[in-house]
């Protein structure tokens, strides 16, 4: 189990991210450059990739609307986003009372494009030239990426379409709801979606800091940022409310990107035969996943998993065993994949204690796997709207399933309700997303970590 099992947006072979070139300005430079390489450069705007598009058929009938297709990450050239990366060099000339580390790696003004280091290629597919005897691990040879927020498209004037890609690029392109482009890349390519969406995410949400209101500016080229009140307001370190920023001081978590842990949970019934899977209303018709919840400070993954099952289904869990895991970049979660066994030979469900699920049932095992075999049935661009939180909610409680399910295809299959109502689809997630390998293992018979010979209780300490 673990690294034995390969999720969606890891495995692939990474960039190597140089996290040790981020704060010298002379190597960021010479990345940006590119003298060795062309840097390239994944393009986003208000969170969503760029991508190339082509118009594929959706029949082999005479007139069939065509379907529109999203292949591959459009990747810019220098020339392409020149307007948007500005000065080519990081070098900022530091101040008599500030150091120069201060300024390694630095996007000064506030003002500046985001702009984030992501690592080069350096596989030797991409630099034929290099052999292992040539490797050098501390300046290795490849092509450097970077990721870039291009601002908003103004808005159009009466009777003009809203423009879908950018203007003065070379080919069609548009830019694509994240999960909906995500899901839709090879694996490779979304190893690096994931890691410029969350990191361009990251900056553009931390504008200000949070230790005294001032504005930030970038630092190690993306993967910092800093209080402006060292750079804008006198050089003295003193925040808005004229003391001294705490963040000036020292570490501080605020400053640096963040990544969330979500526990992501195949629940079994005491016999193992039966997972439980729940649904929030908002989502798109018959869609079922794994429950889900973020880890509390001070919680174990263990402890988390139970903790969401009692919360949100009224189930007790005794056994919980890890699996794997999954960098989920919407926005920045990392997907801790478990098994639980309920400790109860009982299946009664009880939804009324947060609230947060519309339902929740316990599927068998024959009934998962005729959903596994139906065949696939995309989501549409709306439906993938409804995994997206709203934009005004006031709190986190219940979006970190919406966050859990699969970013594109789903499975389903048609099951009959009583005489007289509606047929009900029931689909679940995708490969693309951890809750779909959890379910599709569990399925097809390939779960080792839980043991079912008898309910392991959890001692009360």
């Amino acid at each position: 189990m673990g690294d034995n099992i390969i999720n969606f947006y890891a495995g692939q072979p990474p960039l190597n991210r140089l996290s040790f070139h981020r704060n010298d300005t002379q190597r960021m430079t010479d990345h940006l450059n590119a003298s060795h390489a062309k840097a390239k450069f994944v393009l986003f705007r208000e969170g969503k990739p760029l991508l190339k598009v082509a118009a594929e058929s959706s029949g082999g009938e005479a007139g069939a609307k065509a379907e529109t297709k999203y292949d591959v990450l459009y990747f810019a050239d220098f020339k392409e986003v020149e307007g948007y990366v500005g000065n080519r060099s990081f070098a900022v000339a530091p101040s008599a009372d500030v150091g120069p580390r201060t300024y390694q790696s630095a996007r000064l003004p506030t003002s500046a494009s985001t702009l984030v280091f992501l690592g080069i290629d350096d596989r030797p597919s991409s630099h034929p030239s290099a052999t292992p005897a040539k490797v050098d691990p501390k300046s290795p040879q490849g092509v450097p990426y970077f990721a870039v927020a291009i601002p908003a498209a103004p808005e159009p004037k009466e009777g003009e379409e809203a423009k879908k890609g950018m203007d003065g690029l070379k080919e069609e392109n548009e830019f694509v709801e994240p999960r909906l482009a995500g899901s839709s890349l090879s694996p490779w390519q979304a190893n690096i979606f994931a890691e410029a969406r969350a990191m361009v995410d990251w900056n553009e949400r931390n504008e200000f800091c949070a230790g005294c209101g001032s504005s930030t500016y970038s630092l190690w080229c993306g993967w910092k940022r800093g209080c402006g009140s060292l750079v804008g307001q006198g050089r003295d370190g003193m925040g808005q409310d004229g003391k001294v920023c705490s963040s000036t001081k020292g570490l501080h978590n605020y400053a640096y990107p963040r990544t969330d842990p979500v526990i992501i949970m195949g629940i079994l019934n005491s016999t193992g035969e039966k997972m439980l899977l729940g649904r929030q209303k908002a989502w798109p018709k018959g869609m079922y996943s794994c429950l889900a919840g973020f880890c509390e400070p001070s919680e174990s993954v263990e402890d988390a998993v139970r903790r969401e099952v009692m919360e949100e289904a009224g189930v007790a869990v005794g056994q919980v065993r890890y699996s794997s895991s999954q960098p989920w970049p919407f926005p920045s979660n990392l997907m801790l994949g478990c098994y639980g066994l309920a400790t109860s030979d009982s299946e009664d469900i009880h939804l009324d204690l947060d609230n947060e699920l519309e339902d929740a049932r316990w599927f068998s095992r024959d009934e998962v796997l005729s959903m596994l075999s139906s065949g696939a049935n995309k989501i549409s661009k709306d439906e993938h709207k409804k995994f997206e939180p709203p934009a005004n909610a006031a709190s986190a409680a219940g979006v970190q399933e919406g966050a859990a399910l699969a970013p594109a295809e789903g499975k389903f299959e048609v099951k009959e309700k009583p005489a007289g109502e509606e047929k009900v689809r029931f689909r679940v997630p995708p490969r693309t997303a951890i809750a779909g390998m959890l379910v599709e293992r569990w399925a097809n018979g390939e779960l080792d970590e839980i043991k079912f010979s008898k309910n392991e209780q959890v001692s009360q300490l």
